[in-house]
């Protein structure tokens, strides 16, 4: 059971709340929509709500304190903690949370040191390819398969068509290169 402080306190919340609405003069519209049951807005007791959700405006220095509270469980990353705190406020821009930016965690490998390539010595010994895709149909093809010898720059161009193989690649390359 709560104690008499503890009730006080969220009694207090809710007034600061309710003053920090009444003092955002850009919420007028929302009023307005809440007054008429539009958009999911409705108001009770000086309060705004959002489809059921008490409405903490961008003023308010609660909008932090309502993020930290949800932090007081734990760090369980970004999603569960924007889950836990949309599940009873509706809080504009609730992303920006400064715990959840510091806590976030890489999900990449961390990347190696680079090496360098060898330097070719011959012609078409070493060869680079790169597809080229999101382009406009024209005959079928929307896709430009790149060829470039890096020895002597000597570049080729084949266009293809969506879908293709490993085996389609292979025969283009040997029909149109080799």
């Amino acid at each position: 059971m709560p104690s008499r402080r503890e009730v006080s306190r969220r009694l207090t919340v809710f007034e600061e709340i309710r003053a920090a609405l009444q003092e955002d003069s850009t919420l007028d519209t929302v009023r307005n929509k809440a007054q008429e049951g539009l958009d999911g807005w409705s108001m009770t007791d000086g309060l705004l709500l959002k489809d059921g959700k008490l409405f903490v405006p961008e003023i308010s220095s609660w909008t932090q304190a309502v993020i930290a509270a949800a932090h007081e469980v734990g760090h369980e990353g970004i999603q569960k903690t924007l889950h836990r705190v949309r599940a009873d406020f509706c809080i504009p821009r609730d992303s920006a949370c400064c715990t959840c930016q510091q806590n976030k965690t890489e999900q990449l490998r961390p990347a190696g040191l680079l090496q360098s390539l060898e330097v070719p010595t011959s012609v078409w010994a070493d060869n680079a390819m790169d597809f080229v895709e999101g382009l406009p149909r024209v005959n079928g093809k929307s896709v430009i398969l790149t060829v470039v010898d890096r020895f002597s720059k000597s570049a080729h161009f084949i266009a293809l068509g969506h879908p293709y193989t490993d085996t389609s690649v292979a025969r283009v390359l040997f029909t149109d290169i080799v």
